[in-house]
């Protein structure tokens, strides 16, 4: 671009309402009687000021959300129409439709009708006159190219570009679940809001009732947006802000002038306690699962979450309005990835072996088992009970022999766990597990969240059992076995997970004691670091982590073919003064101590 086109590129910038502050330039004029004293010598206009929305930031400062500066074409239909040919030129001009550019002055049509069907007759034509007088939003987002040439050039009569403000997200995928996208405002909930003084907050006051219902019925608020996931709906209140009003006054052959103003309140800042650098790697590392995959690191004493990832991701960008519908199609499709729902929080799934640490505690905490006390693993529980088997002798027709609690834990023996199951009872092993969090909202500071299930019946023996190994109907999202592992981690403590940096939320006590968590943390560790351990060969050892692998059954195709198990990895570390939380889950994934576990070790090293 020559130097003089940067110039002009920059004048544009500042030609609307010059000497106003910037966050005021974004504005759609509106005329109403009570501020036409006179309409052939003096006229006064009232305008919206939008508020500037707040930031959304990592841990780092990093920003994960905020407004750009965009331009705006808006239309003065009296001049526009004057001029033969103006729509195909226009038209050429955006590089759009010519049917595009008639169906939005139709709109706009649209819109005055419906303030003239709401006076009365003899008032219709003067509203007709004024309306097509004012400039009326006709597409946003322009390239400064583009704004440039039509803000230039004589051949656009009635064509207004200003200056106005659009949602921009410069990690694009990144922690898209985290940090949300923005919607136009649909019908119904326009009118609650509305009714709630969710867009006139302070507008009555300062310029009266019957401004305010001219600007609703102009429809000046049709096009507002709100936070429709992640932190731009959980914390919309803070990150909106409010708009402001200017009233101007207009003489004609002189410039207008500011009489009043109701000024802009910016929306405020939303830091987040996530680390966007490990949440890029995380996602980039999750892209090699073969099917859904997710992960999770938080800090165990005090909740708050470093990473939140998933492998099917979105762009926040194409949701910020005006999206195009091919642009989001493949994100709605029913058949599809539907990349709009984490796997990390928003959907559950079975969790398999991991649950043995709730088996155990159920043990411990009932007398049921000690350090000391041993239990025969024969390779199978029962004669009579054809499915309850170790994974040992499914896979070898081997045994374990005689184990200790610890010793159980190491090579995830099914067994052990069976007998344990057995006397405990299906009401027995849910009581421990909702103490570390488990069948319940963890709390997480965002919309959408999974409450997972832990059965609460039993009708046969075989329940019991399948549900002491994390079978049977047991559903947990990655996010809840995080607090799962986070109450070994603290010492006994369930902590809340969170987004919002500065808040403190206390964990919460259990009942489960320290000689219990200490016995369960030294089978953990002998996962990660004992001969026999089921995640021996992950890469883990050199990370210094303690944790539990996880296949859990998936059940059958449509064919009737047995689906690869789900993998899972949860620890945390380091091992004596936990600092992090680690899950991995990969749907389909094989056995936990081949990918999953692997995965986190991959993780792990990143970390440190």
């Amino acid at each position: 671009m020559d130097r003089k086109r940067v110039l002009l590129l920059g004048a544009l910038f500042l030609l609307p309402l010059a000497g106003l502050e910037a966050r005021l330039v974004h504005l759609q004029i509106l005329s109403h009687e009570k501020y036409v004293a006179d309409l052939t010598n003096k006229r006064r206009s009232l305008e919206i000021a939008p508020a500037p929305r707040g930031r959304i930031l990592d841990r780092a400062g990093k920003v994960l959300a905020e407004d750009r500066r965009a331009f705006e074409l808006h239309l003065v239909l009296e001049e526009f129409e004057k001029e033969p040919g103006a729509v195909e030129r226009l038209a050429l001009a955006l590089d759009l439709p010519t049917d595009s550019i008639r169906q939005g002055i139709e709109k706009i049509y649209r819109r005055i009708e419906e303030q003239m069907d709401r006076r009365p007759r003899h008032e219709r034509l003067r509203i007709l006159a004024r309306e097509k007088r004012t400039p009326y939003l006709l597409v946003r987002d322009l390239q400064a190219e583009v704004a440039l040439t039509i803000e230039t050039s004589y051949r656009f009569p009635g064509a207004v570009v200003r200056e106005g403000l659009r949602r921009n997200y410069p990690f694009r995928t990144a922690g898209c679940h985290l940090v949300g996208y923005l919607g136009k405002v649909g019908s119904e909930e326009y009118g609650r809001l509305l009714e709630g003084g969710y867009f006139t907050e302070g507008f009555e006051e300062a310029v009266g009732e019957e401004a305010v219902a001219h600007l609703v019925r102009k429809g000046v608020f049709l096009e507002e947006t709100v936070g429709r996931e992640g932190a731009e709906k959980n914390f919309n209140e803070a990150l909106r802000g409010k708009c402001g009003l200017v009233v101007f006054a207009r003489e004609p052959g002189r410039p207008r002038e500011v009489e009043d103003v109701l000024p802009v309140v910016p929306g405020k800042d939303v830091d987040l306690t996530i680390d966007i650098g490990l949440q890029q790697f995380v996602e980039k590392v999750l892209e090699a699962a073969p099917d859904e995959a997710a992960a999770v690191v938080l800090d165990p004493r005090s909740g708050e979450i470093f990473v939140l990832a998933s492998n099917r991701l979105f762009d926040p960008n194409r949701f910020t309005p005006p999206a195009k519908a091919s642009e989001i199609r493949d994100y709605l499709d029913p058949n599809g990835s539907h990349p709009l729902r984490s796997r990390a929080f928003a959907e559950q799934y079975p969790l398999g072996s991991i649950f043995k640490i709730v088996t155990a505690t159920s043990g411990l905490e009932n007398g049921l088992v000690d350090a000391e006390k041993t239990i025969e693993c024969h390779g199978k529980f029962k004669p009579n009970l054809k499915h309850f088997n170790c994974h040992i002798w499914n896979n070898h027709q081997g045994t374990h022999g005689s184990l200790t609690l610890r010793q159980a834990m190491e090579v995830s023996c099914n067994i052990f766990f069976y007998t344990l199951g057995e006397q405990m009872g299906v009401a027995g092993l849910r009581y421990w597990a909702l103490q570390y969090g488990l069948g319940q909202k963890t709390g997480l500071d965002l919309p959408g969240e999974a409450a997972g299930q832990v059965p609460d019946r039993q009708q046969y023996a075989a329940d019991a059992l399948s549900l002491a190994i994390g079978q049977q109907d047991l559903r947990t999202t990655p996010l809840q076995v995080a607090v799962l592992l986070s109450v070994v981690a603290n010492g006994g403590k369930k902590i809340v997970p969170h987004l919002r940096r500065g808040v403190v939320l206390p964990p919460e006590p259990t009942v489960i004691s320290p000689a219990t968590i200490e016995e369960i943390r030294r089978g953990l560790s002998d996962v990660v670091h004992g001969e026999r351990g089921t995640a021996k060969d992950s890469g883990l050892r050199e990370c210094d982590v303690a944790g539990k692998t996880s296949s859990a059954q998936s059940g059958k195709s449509r064919d009737g073919k047995e689906l690869p198990t789900h993998a899972w990895f949860a620890g945390y570390a380091p091992r004596s003064s936990p600092k992090y939380v680690l899950v991995v889950f990969i749907k389909h994934g094989g056995h936990g101590g081949e990918t999953a576990a692997k995965m986190a070790a991959q993780i792990l090293k990143e970390i440190h």
